[in-house]
């Protein structure tokens, strides 16, 4: 369930609980061939990208209980194909609200801590001072890039750091123009939501280190929502808990393994973004 509570279900026959099985999928997803989502395509492409390396034991013995076999990737820039998946989002060359541009190459670094390339809005591509001012306003020059598509109802999610609005209030026509770019890509010009993972307090604490949070009356249409999560710490800690529970998985009884992963408090974190 979407809380994570669990439901248990009696069925006194496979062919019954498969059909249920079936009927649940159907209506959960009409009309979607499942096997085209990227978490059903992800595994094989990792595989693809994976070679035997030299570990120690206990390191073997975990790989083999978690995936089944010793291996690791060998160039992790690699398992993620940009082109393929976008254009399974349908952001491909029939679509003509986007446009890719490259955030690093031999000569130029816009930013470089992003993918090589990433979409933007298609009206700014041509206009490389706004992109570039957006950037340079953003923290690491994290400046809003597309991370997925939904084609039937052309909404999009997008990606960004925080801005610098600083303790003397900063502002960048760029950026608020940037955003109002993203706002037209959906001709129903709908309202975009700011999802900050930050608790407000945080965020407001934050311009005092030269960062902050975006002001509803200078973006057009925007309306800023808290994810109330703590601090990169607090996901950190969360992970990597969580990681080691599930690495260590043939050691727990189950009820254990349950537990533990309750406490690793990431359900508690997931819930929080997709109740936001």
């Amino acid at each position: 369930m979407k809380d994570y509570r669990i439901v248990n279900l009696t069925i006194d026959s496979l062919t019954k609980g498969m059909q249920l099985f079936k009927n649940i999928k159907e209506l959960s997803f009409p009309g979607v061939l499942l096997d085209s989502a990227y978490c059903y395509k992800f595994p094989k492409i990792f595989k693809e990208h994976c070679r035997a390396q030299h570990l120690i034991e206990e390191e073997k013995e975990q790989l083999v209980e978690f995936s089944g076999k010793q291996y690791v990737p060998r160039n992790g820039w690699n398992v993620y194909e940009f082109k393929a998946e976008f254009a399974r989002q349908g952001v491909d060359k029939t679509c003509s609200v986007f446009d890719t541009v490259t955030c690093w190459n031999t000569k130029d670094t816009l930013c470089a801590s992003y993918p090589q390339r990433v979409y933007i809005p298609h009206s700014i591509k041509a206009n490389k001072y706004l992109v570039v001012k957006c950037s340079n306003f953003r923290c690491k020059n994290r400046f809003p890039a597309l991370t997925f598509y939904y084609k039937a109802k052309k909404s999009s999610l997008w990606r960004a750091a925080q801005i610098a609005q600083g303790l003397m209030n900063n502002s960048c026509d760029e950026d608020e123009q940037f955003l109002q770019a993203i706002g037209e890509t959906n001709p129903e010009g709908s309202e975009i939501f700011i999802f900050d993972a930050r608790t407000q307090i945080n965020a407001y604490a934050n311009r005092a280190t030269g960062g902050g949070l975006e002001k509803e009356s200078n973006y057009l249409n925007c309306k800023v929502m808290f994810g109330h999560i703590h601090g990169i710490n607090t996901v950190n800690t969360s992970y990597k808990t969580l990681k080691k529970t599930c690495m260590d998985f043939s050691k727990l009884v189950s009820s254990k393994f349950t537990a533990k992963i309750d406490s690793s408090g990431w359900y508690h974190l997931v819930r929080k973004q997709i109740k936001c």
